[in-house]
């Protein structure tokens, strides 16, 4: 076989030097030339080496798959056939393709790769809706003599230390041609209608997200803003030697969201609130045999939907500031009941304690629906309590009686805590409420939990209370049980 011309890959007006946001015009600059300092003085090793492109820009979704030679199976082409068949004309219009074929030390294999895609996709390829780049073999370092981490042996350390380098080249050449940027692999199956699915969960997904998850599996199906992609790509390349990309992908996020000696609980819904789960899932791994020699991969994705009605997206409560709560743990956290994963239980609610969701900026409540005991375990129910909620405008009606006058004690010291944790967390709050006496007299009670053991709120948009600080469940007497919170549901107006 000739050997294949390289076709230029066009960059979209106004693009950086080098794609992705590394430019190469600073000596200087920290960023690749400084993780990969064989790049130092030749930028063209971070250009491809073959492309198959018509240049196609501006479009919404880029799908990026890398691909890598297996020693057995092909998935690359039944994953390619997947996305097309799951996309109708105008989803395709609105749509790029962007392979990665990390190979540049087998030009018979690039070259076998390119003949069937010409064969396979001629159209796809003629439309621009489909392209493929190879990277220059220069692009990688030596990779032969890594260091060893994680305890993993030389193969091993290769073979993710590579795929980081893979990733990252594809993100910083894919990124720069749509508004998001989608990471699959090469041996997937996606369900119908699955970019009309992604467009929906972007618009009900409002406020600040980074990762979209459209697949429990990995690196598959994780959705990003193409401006924030080439912070994710330097982050894979700053620590490429040093783990697998799933899990710097988690350190990444772990590093934007979480303070020093932050609350692990309170860190991870930090996290979840700009990584977010969508469900069902739009992908599901195909592959057996990994990339890396021996490895045989079984995974499968529960939450995979065949067909999609573009309606079942789960439904999250609104975003929250904080969540304090006077109860004792026994199993798993108050965070982990809100976002749905798992439940919530507690030692005996005593009279006086609490658990408070906090909104900065307050929400407009709308319903709350909140259900406690469970099949295993039907006794450990609320059923002496309320649920009261802080108007962000408390001092725009008049003012209702102390509710702590002759309280106890370890009351009036619950409220001191819950009151300074408030007002760390709503700092606006400070400037209308001065003191925890002045707030507990501000909270308004909007529902009582019945002999069931559940609640449910409803609150008019336009009501007088709306919209709202905090909302809080408060015990009026001590529990003769155990307590398990088995669903919160809220839903706010405009709120995510």
């Amino acid at each position: 076989r000739p050997p294949l011309p390289p076709v230029a890959l066009p960059l979209p007006s106004g693009s950086p030097t080098l794609l992705g946001g590394f430019p190469d015009t600073d000596p200087g600059y920290a960023g690749i030339n400084h993780y990969l300092p064989h790049l130092r003085g030749n930028p063209s090793l971070l250009s491809p080496g073959l492309a198959l492109s018509k240049g196609k820009t501006n479009v919404s979704i880029v799908i990026g798959i890398p691909s890598i030679r297996r020693p057995t199976d092909t998935y690359l082409y039944e994953t390619i056939r997947s996305l097309l068949d799951g996309m109708d004309e105008a989803e395709r219009a609105d749509t790029l393709i962007f392979v990665c074929l990390t190979e540049p030390w087998n030009r018979t294999y690039v070259g076998d790769v390119a003949d069937q895609l010409r064969t396979k996709f001629s159209r796809e390829l003629a439309q621009g809706l489909l392209e493929m780049v190879v990277p220059k073999a220069g692009f990688y370092p030596n990779l032969d003599n890594l260091p060893p981490t994680l305890g993993d042996n030389p193969i091993r350390v290769k073979w993710r230390t590579k795929q980081n380098l893979d990733y990252a080249y594809l993100m910083m050449h894919a990124s720069t041609r749509g508004k998001y940027y989608l990471q699959l692999e090469d041996d997937v199956q996606a369900t119908k209608g699955f970019i009309t699915s992604i467009k929906k969960a972007i618009a009900f997904n409002r406020g600040n997200w980074f990762i979209l998850e459209f697949s429990t599996l990995g690196f598959i199906g994780r959705l990003f803003h193409t401006n924030q992609v080439p912070n994710m790509a330097e982050f894979l390349l700053m620590f490429h030697t040093q783990k697998p990309c799933d899990w710097l992908m988690e350190d990444y996020l772990w590093v934007q969201m979480c303070g020093h000696g932050e609350k692990w609980a309170k860190c991870l819904y930090k996290i979840k609130g700009v990584s977010r789960p969508i469900r069902p899932s739009l992908f599901q791994h195909l592959g057996l045999r990994s990339s890396l020699q021996g490895k045989v991969n079984k995974l499968k994705d529960k939450h995979f939907k065949i067909t999609s009605d573009h309606k079942n997206f789960s439904i999250s409560n609104p975003t929250v500031a904080n969540i304090y709560t006077s109860l004792t743990s026994y199993a798993n956290d108050i965070y982990d009941a809100y976002t749905g994963e798992k439940i919530f239980w507690a030692t005996i609610p005593k009279d006086g304690d609490t658990i408070e969701f906090m909104y900065n900026p307050p929400i407009t409540l709308q319903k709350l629906v909140i259900t406690t005991g469970d099949g295993k375990h039907p006794s450990d129910i609320l059923t002496d309590a309320v649920v009261e909620v802080l108007p962000s405008n408390p001092l725009s009606r008049p003012q209702p009686q102390l509710k702590n006058a002759g309280e106890a004690p370890h009351i009036h010291s619950m409220h001191q805590k819950a009151w300074l944790e408030r007002a760390n967390t709503l700092t606006e709050l400070r400037s209308a409420i001065q003191s925890a006496d002045q707030c507990e007299a501000a909270f308004v009670q909007v529902g009582k939990f019945d002999a069931t053991g559940r609640v449910d709120v409803a609150l008019k948009s336009d009501s007088e209370l709306n919209p709202v600080w905090s909302i809080r469940i408060r015990v009026i007497a001590t529990s003769k049980a155990w307590l398990i919170i088995k669903q919160i549901a809220i839903t706010a107006q405009g709120a995510l």
